[in-house]
């Protein structure tokens, strides 16, 4: 094992480190704590392993949700949040060559409007980081009050009800949550869902979601990539258009659904 104290944030919110001529990731560490850890051999940039904290950042907290250490969702939710808007802005401007960058943070915690749920032998949740292993859960405490409600409906199906389904991806317009469903779904399953495809086809109510973007409604077909924070994406469109107002002419590369585009 090897003393290392952790120096700066890579982008993916874990703490970086250099020993000798090893550039090293720390999973699970935050700047400024010291830590043991196992380094494999090689150059370049390692991951360490068997980490163990010896000095914790005063900023360090206990996690609010009790699958954080094993489902890998929330990368800094071991960070209070203070700190985190410290680290985050440092970290990207340094990856993009600037001074300074101010970062928004999200008005609430409970923002995503999509979550995808593997489902193996009954069992619901999110596969752990770099891992195939099932980390089953009770709740997502990051999805939006109306997805988590949807998702409480499925967890409380009986088990056998399940089987066969691959995944679950519960999305959000806000307001109505509709389901995509890879694999097999029993009619029970479909009930509670009430708006689903399986496997992309329409199979129950109406699955296309209609997105307030602060303009046109965007049309969300079932499948389609869209923002999963709905209120930050909305603060996004609005300072585009402050950007480009009395532009000559705007080009989107890369149009989407339209979120900008429209």
């Amino acid at each position: 094992m090897t003393e290392i104290d952790a120096q700066w944030m890579w982008p993916a919110g874990e703490a970086g480190a250099r020993v000798g001529k090893q550039t090293l990731v720390l999973p699970g560490v935050l700047p400024g704590e010291r830590v043991e850890a196992e380094l494999p051999r090689g150059k370049g940039v390692i991951r360490a392993t068997s980490v163990e904290i010896v000095r914790p950042s005063p900023h360090r907290r206990t996690p609010p949700c009790p699958h954080t250490a094993r489902c890998g969702g929330c990368d800094l939710a071991h960070a209070e949040p203070t700190a985190r808007l410290d680290w985050l802005p440092a970290t990207h401007a340094r990856n993009l060559g600037l001074d300074h960058l101010d970062v928004v943070p999200s008005p609430r915690r409970d923002a995503r409007a999509r979550i995808r749920l593997t489902v193996d032998d009954g069992v619901v949740g999110y596969r752990a980081p770099q891992s195939h292993d099932l980390v089953a859960i009770e709740s997502c405490g990051i999805a939006r009050p109306e997805v988590q409600a949807m998702l409480a409906r499925v967890l409380a199906l009986d088990r056998g009800e399940r089987l066969g389904v691959q995944t679950i991806e519960l999305r959000s317009d806000g307001q109505r949550v509709v389901a995509d469903v890879e694999g097999q779904a029993s009619a029970t399953l479909l009930d509670t869902l009430e708006h689903a495809t399986v496997n992309g086809k329409t199979v129950r109510g109406d699955p296309t979601l209609w997105l307030d973007n602060g303009g046109p409604p965007l049309r969300a077909s079932p499948g389609v990539f869209y923002q999963v924070n709905l209120d930050l994406n909305r603060q996004m469109v609005s300072w585009v258009l402050e950007q480009v107002a009395g532009a000559r002419g705007v080009a989107d590369l890369y149009s989407g659904i339209g979120n900008f585009t429209l």
